[in-house]
């Protein structure tokens, strides 16, 4: 089975399992794979001196650069005009964040 099979959609599950063995902080974001390039929805752990442990960083053909890693801040980005907003403001299409219903009509082609 290859890495990506294997450990992909199961990051959160094997995240939370080392951050209960080993007392880390359970993490969410992204993480930005170049080969893709693009940013993947991802958990991984923090341990105590703050190095990044990731049980499931295989899945990436990167394995898990470090400056890769980009923490949840709680901002997403429009997937019609690319602004920056606050999650609580989004308008969902789909799987698709969107800024205004301007966006989010000319994303599904009103």
């Amino acid at each position: 089975m290859s890495d990506y099979l294997e450990f992909r959609g199961n990051c959160k599950e094997l995240a939370q399992k080392l951050a209960d063995k080993e007392n880390y902080t359970l993490v969410w974001g992204y993480y930005y794979e170049p080969l893709w390039d693009r940013k993947e929805q991802h958990w991984w752990c923090v341990d105590k001196e703050g190095n990044i442990q990731d049980p499931s960083k295989r899945q990436f053909p990167s394995n898990g650069i470090k400056e890769f890693y980009m923490e949840f801040d709680g901002t997403v980005e429009c997937e019609q005009c690319g602004k920056v907003i606050k999650e609580e403001e989004v308008i969902m299409q789909g799987r698709f964040p969107t800024c205004s219903y301007k966006c989010a009509c000319k994303l599904v082609g009103l």
